[in-house]
């Protein structure tokens, strides 16, 4: 896991590994294989293994927040198992926010642990739940309220 704020540079890379960046601030643009996305936090851009990629705010004018998770290449068939995988949806906007901010909050509040090696299988639940959050619908307030 990685959390960086004010994001102030593009990422031109191929990945190994399996990852998903929440872009929790600020906006930008996601290139993939001849297509361009446009980014507006909340948001989630996603890098395969093997994909050149090149993604980030709009720089030198804007940046962004983004806490990113990195999986190793081998996760691949679990993903795609339960569905975060999509080809054609590498990206998708955050509906369901206060529930993924309820979980950023605790992976960061976890990560100034001082025993954050006894809190691994916390952390990859966490993680887990964060992803699937990010997938929900919004939460609709009721018309009586």
């Amino acid at each position: 896991m990685g959390d960086i704020k004010k994001k102030d540079h593009r990422t031109h890379t191929t990945f190994h590994t399996c990852n998903f960046s929440f872009i929790l601030c600020g906006r930008g643009d996601f290139h993939r294989k001849n297509r361009v996305w446009q980014v507006e936090a909340p948001f989630v851009i996603t890098q395969w293994p093997g994909e050149p990629l090149d993604y980030g705010p709009h720089v030198p004018a804007e940046t962004w927040d983004e806490l990113y998770l990195i999986y190793d290449a081998k996760c691949m068939p679990w993903f795609r198992q339960r569905g975060f995988v999509d080809e054609a949806r590498p990206v998708w906007p955050i509906h369901n926010l206060e529930g993924v901010m309820a979980q950023v909050d605790e992976l960061r509040a976890l990560g100034k642990s001082q025993s954050m090696e006894l809190a691994a299988d916390r952390a990859d639940c966490l993680c887990e739940r964060l992803i699937l959050e990010s997938l929900l619908p919004g939460v609709k307030a009721h018309p009586d309220s």
